[in-house]
């Protein structure tokens, strides 16, 4: 098997139209919780930085604060996926014709591989929307996604995900040893799936071999992923897959604050041709400016501006036609044109 030309990455605001958080919604729903309110200091350091992701580093890895203020914290930051799982699902349930259905057909399974292709779905986000809905919609195309290395019930998408998750629904990832079945056979043609979801910061849901929450959050992630053999291997998976001949990327919802993968991004552009999309509601100036110039310090040529050949000013619903999602608008033709099915 061989990686689909076209890949799709996405970030919160692919979910932003579904109850999905955005990084300040996210800081309020922690701030709002009544274990910051019980200590002080954590609600001094959310009130400081006003970056949830640099709170959880600061407040995890500072000499600063006892067990008991790092526990509490932890808490919060679960309590807001919490949140945010059960107001997505409630969302998407009442969005299901209007909103869900048109973007998983009209996009997201787009990406599928065909024949001896796999396809790959990249995405930072930690919520469950495709999980959800990829299991719950009765539509039997859309039940080829799967997420290698992870087993059910989130991970093998094998029934309906509900709006709070039991004991029973969280995963647990495998180790380096329970890791090397799947790794080493992932290409091998045969009845797998030909649409794969890669969560490279983990999810919500998920819990590491020895138990503690597998959510890639704070400042270091590439050393976080390092040290969980899963995000590990689908780290090298997104380098490899970029890397590709002929690779078309499309971006929805990521904002390019993560150095690490705008490194891989950058370096795929310079080094393999890698070709950039972007759909965006921001205008190209300002994402020029606001996203790249801020958050891709390591290359003053920016790269990724460069390598930048498709940029849809709009949301994705602008592409799709929402009375049958099988078919594109006029501006979702010309956007995709020769290189997406």
């Amino acid at each position: 098997m061989r990686p689909a030309k076209n890949v799709l990455l996405t970030g919160a605001g692919f979910t932003k139209d579904f109850g999905g958080y955005l990084g300040d919604e996210m800081w309020a729903a922690i701030l709002s919780q009544k274990e910051i309110s019980t200590y002080p200091k954590l609600r001094q350091i959310l009130l400081s930085l006003r970056n949830y992701e640099q709170a959880y580093q600061e407040v995890l890895e500072s000499e600063s604060y006892s067990r008991e203020e790092m526990l509490a914290f932890r808490t919060a930051v679960e309590t807001a996926y919490q949140r945010m799982h059960l107001k997505v699902m409630t969302v998407s349930t009442h969005q299901f014709f209007h909103l869900t259905k048109p973007l998983l057909q009209g996009i997201v399974l787009r990406f599928a591989g065909i024949g001896e292709e796999r396809g790959f779905i990249f995405t930072l986000n930690q919520d469950l929307f495709l999980e959800g809905f990829c299991n719950n919609n009765h539509d039997s195309a859309h039940r080829h996604l799967s997420t290698p290395g992870t087993l059910p019930p989130l991970g093998g998408f094998l029934g309906a995900l509900q709006p709070s998750l039991k004991d029973s629904d969280w995963v647990t990832l495998p180790n380096e040893e329970q890791l090397n079945p799947t790794r080493s056979s992932f290409w091998d043609a045969g009845p797998q799936s030909n649409l794969v979801y890669i969560k490279l910061h983990g999810s919500y849901g998920w819990r590491s071999a020895d138990g503690r929450n597998a959510m890639v959050v704070g400042g270091e992630k590439e050393e976080r992923i390092a040290k969980e053999p899963l995000l590990k291997w689908y780290l090298h998976m997104f380098r490899e897959v970029l890397k590709g001949p002929g690779c078309n990327l499309l971006v929805i919802g990521y904002g390019f604050q993560d150095s690490h993968i705008n490194r891989v991004i950058a370096d795929s552009i310079i080094n393999d041709g890698l070709k950039v999309s972007v759909i965006s509601p921001v205008s190209p100036n300002d994402f020029y400016m606001r996203e790249l110039k801020a958050h891709v310090p390591f290359d003053r040529n920016l790269p990724i501006w460069n390598g930048l050949y498709r940029y849809y000013c709009g949301t994705t619903f602008d592409l799709i036609d929402q009375r049958d999602a099988s078919f594109l608008t006029p501006d979702g033709q010309a956007f995709f044109s020769d290189w997406l099915i």
